[in-house]
């Protein structure tokens, strides 16, 4: 229902399934379509796909070959638009819920020892990289630092 976050997902499912056709031959317009019908899921109150359930395990989805990271190195090949999904990254860095023993360890981690090195450790990405450098200025806008 936030536009904002709408359409930076949208936008990163995008450039992904552009990202995927050019990089295996897969027909566009099927991931587009495919697209549509996931979007339109997430925007389905009655079916109740909570943030919770979504954002889980973000120690998972923030390793190298996982969804987020492999998306971003994907894109990143290509040559395509990667600010949607350094967003995601930034959000899933963020990311805190009661109950979800990854964000719990995620977020103490940084605590602990600073996104820069978490980023390094977690998701293979060096703050000397231009995705780095990015990812950590999403980082600090979202933590209001």
């Amino acid at each position: 229902a936030d536009e904002r976050v709408a359409s930076t997902v949208w936008h990163a499912m995008q450039e992904t399934a552009n990202a995927v056709a050019i990089t295996y031959g897969v027909d566009h317009a099927k991931l587009t379509d495919y697209i549509h019908k996931l979007f339109k899921r997430y925007q389905n109150e009655k079916l109740w796909d909570t943030l919770g359930r979504v954002g889980r395990d973000p120690m998972r989805k923030l390793q190298p070959d996982d969804r987020l990271i492999g998306s971003l190195r994907l894109v990143e090949e290509v040559g395509g638009h990667t600010q949607p999904l350094i967003e995601g990254i930034a959000a899933a860095y963020c990311y805190q819920e009661t109950g979800d023993d990854s964000a719990d360890e995620l977020q103490q981690m940084i605590r602990e020892f600073g996104i820069v090195k978490v980023m390094h450790e977690v998701s293979g990405i060096s703050p000397e990289e231009v995705v780095g450098q990015k990812i950590l200025s999403a980082f600090g806008r979202l933590r209001g630092s």
